[in-house]
């Protein structure tokens, strides 16, 4: 799944993705590397990622940062906030905690679930659309979802968070995976037109 997520970022022409590695996002960016013509920059934080996709957007027209879940998804929002003040279109990519995880408070889980921190309504305040794609069938509708809406109308940053089994799944093996996933999805929708 995560090398089609990452061929998806790479049709939009975004020749560069800014980021921080962590373990939940490792697959994503291991395939950005893996041959699409995308540079990754890994950056000491992920508030300088978040600015950096930001100028490169400013530059270039498109613009995409990549962290892990919890505090790398929060380090995010002052970069992305400052994109949404200048309408300047982007995606931030963040994982999430696996989708058996959530509720559970798994390692730096942000689903809003129980006493875990929201990510998606912190995002939801300074981006588009904050999306978060619960089977394997929702993650690249919702990624070209999301670069549609951060293009279209007046432009502006949108998120991504995936949780970390849809990254780690294989494209061969999606039929039928998943099939008790709670169907609860937290996806909010910015009134922002477009």
């Amino acid at each position: 799944m995560a090398r089609a997520i990452a061929q998806i970022i790479a049709e939009t022409g975004v020749g560069t993705v800014f980021g921080v590695p962590g373990q939940r996002v490792l697959p994503l960016f291991h395939e950005l590397v893996n041959g699409l013509g995308v540079t990754l920059i890994v950056t000491r934080h992920e508030q300088g990622a978040a600015f950096m996709a930001d100028l490169n957007a400013r530059v270039s027209g498109f613009g995409c940062c990549v962290a892990t879940s919890g505090p790398g998804a929060t380090n995010l929002l002052t970069g992305i906030a400052s994109a949404w003040m200048d309408s300047v279109p982007m995606v931030a990519i963040t994982a999430q905690a696996a989708t058996d995880e959530f509720g559970h408070y798994g390692i730096q889980e942000g689903t809003g679930v129980g006493r875990t921190p929201d990510v998606l309504a912190m995002f939801a305040a300074t981006t588009k659309a904050a999306l978060r794609p619960m089977t394997p069938e929702e993650v690249l509708p919702a990624t070209r979802e999301a670069v549609r809406l951060a293009r279209s109308g007046r432009p502006g940053p949108t998120h991504l968070d995936i949780p970390s089994d849809m990254l780690r799944l294989i494209q061969g093996r999606l039929a039928g995976y998943l099939a008790a996933v709670p169907t609860w999805r937290n996806t909010a929708l910015h009134d922002h037109p477009e």
